[in-house]
Protein backbone atom coordinates (compact mmCIF):
# COMPACT_ATOMS: atom_id res chain seq x y z
CA UNK A 1 0.00 0.00 0.00
CA UNK A 2 1.25 3.44 -0.84
CA UNK A 3 1.40 5.91 2.07
CA UNK A 4 1.55 9.70 1.87
CA UNK A 5 5.34 9.89 1.92
CA UNK A 6 5.63 7.08 -0.62
CA UNK A 7 3.19 8.95 -2.85
CA UNK A 8 5.64 11.85 -2.99
CA UNK A 9 8.45 9.47 -4.05
CA UNK A 10 6.19 7.90 -6.71
CA UNK A 11 5.25 11.33 -8.07
CA UNK A 12 8.93 12.28 -8.25
CA UNK A 13 9.64 9.03 -10.08
CA UNK A 14 6.82 9.73 -12.55
CA UNK A 15 8.06 13.30 -13.08
CA UNK A 16 11.62 12.14 -13.76
CA UNK A 17 10.18 9.53 -16.15
CA UNK A 18 8.45 12.28 -18.11
CA UNK A 19 11.76 14.18 -18.36
CA UNK A 20 13.49 11.00 -19.54
CA UNK A 21 10.82 10.42 -22.19
CA UNK A 22 11.13 13.98 -23.44
CA UNK A 23 14.91 13.73 -23.64
CA UNK A 24 14.77 10.43 -25.51
CA UNK A 25 12.12 11.63 -27.97
CA UNK A 26 13.82 14.95 -28.62
CA UNK A 27 17.52 14.06 -28.47
CA UNK A 28 17.60 10.23 -28.44
CA UNK A 29 19.65 10.47 -25.27
CA UNK A 30 18.96 9.44 -21.69
CA UNK A 31 21.13 11.54 -19.36
CA UNK A 32 23.04 9.59 -16.72
CA UNK A 33 21.79 12.03 -14.10
CA UNK A 34 18.20 10.98 -14.77
CA UNK A 35 19.10 7.28 -14.49
CA UNK A 36 20.86 8.01 -11.21
CA UNK A 37 17.79 9.86 -9.89
CA UNK A 38 15.57 6.92 -10.83
CA UNK A 39 17.98 4.52 -9.12
CA UNK A 40 18.08 6.59 -5.92
CA UNK A 41 14.28 6.88 -5.79
CA UNK A 42 13.91 3.18 -6.58
CA UNK A 43 16.27 2.27 -3.76
CA UNK A 44 14.43 4.58 -1.34
CA UNK A 45 11.15 2.90 -2.23
CA UNK A 46 12.83 -0.53 -2.06
CA UNK A 47 14.19 0.14 1.45
CA UNK A 48 10.91 1.64 2.69
CA UNK A 49 8.96 -1.40 1.47
CA UNK A 50 11.33 -3.83 3.23
CA UNK A 51 11.80 -5.96 0.13
CA UNK A 52 14.29 -8.80 0.04
CA UNK A 53 17.66 -8.85 -1.72
CA UNK A 54 16.25 -10.84 -4.64
CA UNK A 55 15.13 -7.66 -6.37
CA UNK A 56 18.67 -6.28 -6.22
CA UNK A 57 19.85 -9.48 -7.91
CA UNK A 58 17.27 -8.82 -10.64
CA UNK A 59 18.74 -5.32 -11.04
CA UNK A 60 22.18 -6.76 -11.67
CA UNK A 61 20.75 -9.24 -14.17
CA UNK A 62 18.99 -6.39 -15.99
CA UNK A 63 22.21 -4.37 -16.05
CA UNK A 64 24.27 -7.27 -17.43
CA UNK A 65 21.54 -8.26 -19.91
CA UNK A 66 21.08 -4.65 -20.98
CA UNK A 67 24.82 -4.27 -21.47
CA UNK A 68 24.80 -7.36 -23.69
CA UNK A 69 21.90 -5.91 -25.73
CA UNK A 70 23.93 -2.71 -26.05
CA UNK A 71 26.98 -4.63 -27.27
CA UNK A 72 25.03 -6.38 -30.02
CA UNK A 73 23.35 -3.13 -31.07
CA UNK A 74 19.77 -3.85 -29.97
CA UNK A 75 19.61 -1.18 -27.25
CA UNK A 76 21.42 1.97 -26.31
CA UNK A 77 23.47 2.09 -23.12
CA UNK A 78 20.97 4.57 -21.64
CA UNK A 79 18.14 2.05 -22.10
CA UNK A 80 20.13 -0.59 -20.23
CA UNK A 81 20.92 1.77 -17.35
CA UNK A 82 17.32 2.95 -17.21
CA UNK A 83 15.75 -0.51 -16.91
CA UNK A 84 18.36 -1.48 -14.31
CA UNK A 85 17.56 1.69 -12.35
CA UNK A 86 13.86 0.85 -12.18
CA UNK A 87 14.32 -2.84 -11.44
CA UNK A 88 14.65 -2.74 -7.62
CA UNK A 89 10.93 -1.96 -7.66
CA UNK A 90 9.89 -5.07 -9.61
CA UNK A 91 8.25 -8.09 -8.04
CA UNK A 92 9.88 -11.04 -9.85
CA UNK A 93 6.50 -12.68 -10.46
CA UNK A 94 5.38 -9.61 -12.44
CA UNK A 95 8.35 -9.49 -14.83
CA UNK A 96 6.43 -11.17 -17.69
CA UNK A 97 3.75 -8.48 -17.38
CA UNK A 98 6.42 -5.79 -17.40
CA UNK A 99 8.06 -7.20 -20.51
CA UNK A 100 4.68 -7.41 -22.25
CA UNK A 101 3.79 -3.80 -21.41
CA UNK A 102 7.23 -2.53 -22.40
CA UNK A 103 7.32 -4.48 -25.67
CA UNK A 104 3.74 -3.52 -26.59
CA UNK A 105 4.45 0.14 -25.91
CA UNK A 106 7.69 -0.03 -27.92
CA UNK A 107 5.98 -1.65 -30.90
CA UNK A 108 3.18 0.92 -30.78
CA UNK A 109 5.69 3.78 -30.73
CA UNK A 110 7.59 2.20 -33.63
CA UNK A 111 4.45 1.82 -35.75
CA UNK A 112 3.39 5.41 -35.03
CA UNK A 113 6.89 6.63 -35.87
CA UNK A 114 6.88 4.78 -39.21
CA UNK A 115 3.39 6.05 -40.06
CA UNK A 116 4.37 9.64 -39.29
CA UNK A 117 7.54 9.36 -41.37
CA UNK A 118 5.57 8.12 -44.38
CA UNK A 119 2.79 10.67 -43.96
CA UNK A 120 5.07 13.65 -43.58
CA UNK A 121 8.05 12.41 -45.59
CA UNK A 122 10.64 12.88 -42.87
CA UNK A 123 13.45 10.55 -41.93
CA UNK A 124 12.35 10.03 -38.33
CA UNK A 125 12.31 6.25 -38.70
CA UNK A 126 16.08 6.25 -39.30
CA UNK A 127 16.77 7.74 -35.87
CA UNK A 128 15.51 4.66 -34.06
CA UNK A 129 12.67 4.19 -31.62
CA UNK A 130 12.86 6.30 -28.45
CA UNK A 131 12.61 3.17 -26.31
CA UNK A 132 12.91 5.02 -23.00
CA UNK A 133 9.22 5.83 -23.37
CA UNK A 134 8.35 2.14 -23.47
CA UNK A 135 10.76 1.37 -20.63
CA UNK A 136 9.28 4.10 -18.42
CA UNK A 137 5.67 3.06 -19.13
CA UNK A 138 6.37 -0.63 -18.58
CA UNK A 139 8.53 -0.03 -15.53
CA UNK A 140 6.11 2.33 -13.80
CA UNK A 141 3.18 -0.04 -14.33
CA UNK A 142 5.20 -3.05 -13.17
CA UNK A 143 6.55 -1.20 -10.15
CA UNK A 144 3.12 0.03 -9.08
CA UNK A 145 1.65 -3.46 -9.51
CA UNK A 146 4.50 -4.80 -7.37
CA UNK A 147 3.49 -2.71 -4.35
Amino acid sequence: MIGNLSLVWWLLLATISILICYSDIRYRKIPNEYCLMVLVLSLILWVSSERDWGTITISLIFLIGGFFLFLIGVWGAGDAKLIASFSPLFDPSLLPLGFLITASTGVTIGVIQIAISYLFGNNERHRGVPYAVAICVGSLFTALASF
